[in-house]
């Protein structure tokens, strides 16, 4: 017998495995107003068919690991999709990293555990996104520069001619 509902190795489905958004692990840069999700099924009964699923995305880790989905909540959709599921919450931001899982309902009616949580990173989605300015001049770049807190994450979009 399962506890909490959750499954076991007694013909219960098992959390999905291989999330990937728009054909990547973890994506960074995304340039798709409604990326795609896949994932993997995993069951111990040979044969058994995915009837349902779940997908939630959230804004911020907090709100998924108390299954919240802030920026989309599927709820309970009726469909043996599970490769190329298009993005359908609110708009996503440039810049931005979103969180996501997943779990599936098989043939029988019985659902997963939900998946382990991924994410993925929104790069620019619209040329006004652009606030940086090009850097031109000599052969190197090298700037320095003064931060005025503490950093928790920063990533430096380069480009290069030639």
């Amino acid at each position: 017998m399962c506890e909490c509902g959750e499954a076991s190795a007694e013909g219960y489905p098992e959390a999905p495995i291989n999330l990937l958004c728009e054909y990547s692990i973890d994506p960074i840069g995304l340039d798709v107003p409604k990326p795609r999700f896949s994932w993997t099924l995993v069951h111990v009964e040979r044969g058994r068919i995915q009837s349902a699923y779940q997908i939630l995305v959230a804004s911020r880790l907090e709100y998924l690991t108390k299954d919240i989905g802030d920026m989309w909540d599927s709820g309970k959709v009726y469909s043996s999709q599970s490769v190329n599921v298009e993005y359908a919450g609110k708009p996503l931001e440039s810049c931005k990293t979103y969180y996501w899982k997943v779990r599936w309902w098989d043939d029988r009616g019985y659902v997963s555990p939900w998946s382990k949580l991924a994410k993925f990173e929104m790069g620019l989605l619209k040329p006004e996104d652009w606030k940086a300015e090009w850097i031109t001049g000599g052969d190197l770049f090298r700037k320095r520069f003064t931060l005025s807190g503490k950093v928790k994450s920063a990533r430096a979009y380069v480009t290069g001619l030639g």
